[in-house]
């Protein structure tokens, strides 16, 4: 985290100055930038694996580059008042996609498992490797509920993202198409999320039965599909990635049993005509 913060004394402060002094403006800047780029370099160790030692393995930097795009944008578009928040988006979202990224990665040694073992694999490797991204780029003085909060909320992302893909790719399992993968994929995004907040509607439904009024639904609504739009924003560039390159192409179908896409049939020789034949 970084930017401007007012510090005030709110508690008696002894002999050191008043107990409501005045605001004071302050620019914090993290130490160092270095554990900003703990997660690229940690990416390139995994690069050296004889599994990704090819030209093409290097595309997964690209994916990430483009997280790490959007989340420049979005400091520079959010307003003042909502960059606090903004920084916990950012540092969950590139968090999330540098652990999408070492699956990815990691997936030439998963081809074979079971769906459901690939489901296990894949939540244990997003969220622990999210989770270390984060640890490694938070800021260490803030409150421990801060931090246990912000670990949940990464496996219940990893969780979700392992499972829509497991899923999307169990309904493709007949029939594939890089376009019915991702409806698939964006609807069990939506319902995962809608699973996992099914406890806050009970309590909305509760809190309305015994003290009037009715739960503001709209608004939970609109924050399941903001969860779902945020994960699909970061999974989506890894995802063209698959379809579009042939190193993970090939990966990716392997890992996820996923059918070759069938090819037009070749339009037959022409017949010759008999004149021809004479």
């Amino acid at each position: 985290m970084r930017g401007p913060v007012q510090v005030a004394a709110v508690a008696d402060l002894g002999g050191l100055g008043d107990k409501e002094g005045p605001r004071v403006n302050y620019e914090w800047v993290p130490p160092s930038l270095l554990p900003q780029f703990v997660p690229w370099i940690a990416v390139l160790l995994l690069l050296l694996l004889p599994a990704n030692r090819r030209p093409q393995a290097w595309w997964v930097l690209l994916p990430m580059g483009v997280v790490w795009l959007i989340d420049l944008v979005l400091k520079f578009v959010t307003p003042d008042m909502l960059a606090y928040a903004n920084d916990y988006v950012a540092l969950a979202l590139t968090s999330l996609a540098f652990g999408v990224a070492v699956f990815w990665l990691l997936a030439g040694y998963l081809s074979g498992l079971s769906r459901p073992v690939v489901f296990l694999v894949a939540t244990l490797i997003i969220s622990a490797s999210s989770i270390l991204a984060y640890l490694i780029r938070s800021d260490w003085s803030e409150l421990v509920p801060v931090t246990a909060v912000f670990t949940a909320a990464l496996v219940l992302l990893s969780l979700v993202t392992a499972l829509a893909l497991v899923l999307s790719a169990l309904m493709c399992k007949r029939v594939y198409r890089p376009t019915r993968l991702l409806a698939w994929f964006v609807g069990f995004l939506l319902a995962g999320w809608l699973v996992i907040s099914s406890p806050f509607v009970i309590v909305f439904l509760v809190v309305s039965l015994t003290q009037g009024g009715g739960p503001p639904m709209l608004e939970f609504l609109l924050g399941i599909a903001m969860f779902a739009l945020l994960t699909f924003v970061v999974v989506l560039p890894f995802l063209l990635l698959s379809f579009v390159e042939s190193h993970y192409k090939e990966r990716f179908m392997a890992l996820f049993r996923l059918p070759r896409v069938p090819q037009p049939a070749a339009a037959p020789p022409p017949l010759n005509s008999p004149s021809q034949l004479t």
